[in-house]
């Protein structure tokens, strides 16, 4: 079982079912009686790595965040020497600081070898400081917040309701309670694929998972149909935020939408 701290008691099977729907722990799910076993498959200790690396790499842009808002500069060479700093790759910093910068976080200008002189805080970049969230999962949390995506085409894909929720958004479309979705149609699936290929890739084994889960998903759809939950969808997501950066944002709130979520 998970530790009760990481997830509550009462909760494990739910989190259990939605891991094991994503392929990151064994299945079946075990019954009301037995302990929960999650073991994790190749995909879920693939992935599960990915998210240490990408929280590690949130806590330490929060720490590049902390030193602007102090300082007003982020010298690449005083980062590197910083015990927070994850790595001795110039490179990596120069692109961390950059990725600040381009996410509006902090503003300033850009000196010789990356450094950033009479930097601040953006309003946003304080606001993310005082949050209980990463760089990442900040700027996440505000696209899709305010994502606004319109779509009226039918792509075929069902939702099944809990008894007496169904509401009807048009043809082949039907909105659930529990938040599953029965899926015969590859189209999402493709669309999503094609967009894939034109986006930037920053983290390349993060990538791969992604792909490797949008493509089971798409066969399971073509060979029968595929449920989906809002974890998954959820997981793709802040994975693909790893992989793609803040660009996989809208595509993925286009294939969500596509979805029903």
């Amino acid at each position: 079982m998970m530790p009760a701290e990481v997830v509550p008691e009462a909760e494990q099977h739910l989190v259990h079912e939605e891991l094991a729907d994503a392929g990151y722990v064994e299945a079946p799910e075990p019954t009301l009686t037995e302990d929960i076993d999650f073991s994790l498959t190749a995909a879920g200790a693939l992935h599960g790595n990915s998210i240490a690396r990408s929280y590690q790499r949130d806590v330490w842009r929060k720490r590049i965040l902390e030193i602007v808002g102090e300082s007003g500069e982020a010298i690449v060479s005083n980062l590197l020497d910083d015990p927070g700093c994850p790595t001795d790759d110039y490179e990596r910093v120069t692109g961390d600081i950059e990725q600040l910068h381009d996410e509006a976080l902090i503003s300033g200008h850009f000196a010789n070898g990356g450094n950033l002189i009479r930097g601040r805080l953006t309003d946003l970049g304080e606001d993310c400081l005082a949050s209980r969230y990463g760089p990442s999962a900040f700027v996440r949390k505000q696209t899709i917040g305010t994502a606004n995506v319109q779509d009226n085409r039918n792509y075929g894909i069902t939702i099944t309701d809990s008894p007496g929720a169904a509401a009807t958004s048009g043809p082949g479309h039907a909105t659930t309670a529990n938040n599953t979705i029965t899926v015969t149609n590859v189209t999402p699936f493709d669309a999503l694929s094609v967009g894939l290929d034109d986006l930037a890739i920053e983290d390349h084994d993060v990538a791969k998972t992604v792909r490797t889960q949008v493509r089971s998903l798409r066969q399971k759809a073509a060979d029968n149909s595929v449920e989906i939950t809002k974890g998954v969808i959820a997981s793709l997501i802040a994975a693909a935020f790893v992989a793609y950066g803040p660009d996989a944002l809208a595509l993925f709130a286009e294939f969500a939408h596509h979805l029903g979520f």
